[in-house]
């Protein structure tokens, strides 16, 4: 079995098994890394992102306006990417999710916990990283924060795109934060 993950967290391990089992089952398949900066998640991923240039992004483009075929994808991964979206953009990107994605294809997706980031900036308000969790780090174009979420926020949306269903969403533990990590199919 190929690991998926590096540094297993304990508390991840639902919302790891799952990717990593559909990554293994899938071997030889279309497996994307949606909005992947300057590192894939795996060098077997497709890195996808519109701003960064580096050697592990293969297609420069929106979230919302991939260049792949229409049933395509074997596994979907968004870590840390859809909030950097508006929130008039999330319903057209899990629209584009669904259309690239294949029948019962996987996907996994990983965003900040904004009631969590809110509190931590409440606790220490200041201009560095408490703040850079609700707004991201504004470096670039593509590293400004634009959408938050709840538990409850990410189920509206995926509500609009019914072909997307949810299986579970997790508390997940990493980027020194609190975030949701939600697994699912394409119906």
């Amino acid at each position: 079995m190929k690991e998926l993950f590096k540094n297993h967290n304990p508390r991840n391990k639902p919302f790891d098994v799952f990717l990593t089992d559909n990554y293994n089952e899938n071997e030889g398949g279309i497996f994307v890394d949606i909005g992947c900066g300057s590192t894939k998640i795996n060098p077997d991923f497709i890195g996808i992102d519109p701003y960064a240039k580096h050697d592990g992004v293969d297609i420069l483009a929106h979230m919302w306006d991939i260049p792949l075929e229409d049933n395509s994808v074997d596994l979907l991964l968004c870590f840390h990417a859809l909030e950097h979206v508006s929130k008039y953009q999330v319903f057209p990107t899990l629209k584009e999710f669904a259309r690239i994605l294949k029948p019962e294809a996987a996907f996994g997706i990983v965003v900040p916990n904004l009631y969590w980031v809110m509190l931590e900036w409440v606790k220490n308000p200041n201009t560095g990283f408490e703040m850079d969790m609700i707004f991201g780090t504004q470096t670039h174009p593509g590293e400004f924060h634009q959408t938050g979420y709840t538990a409850e926020i990410l189920k509206d949306y995926f509500d609009l795109v019914p072909e997307l269903k949810i299986i579970n969403i997790y508390d997940i533990e990493g980027w020194s934060q609190m975030n949701f990590g939600v697994i699912g199919r394409k119906i």
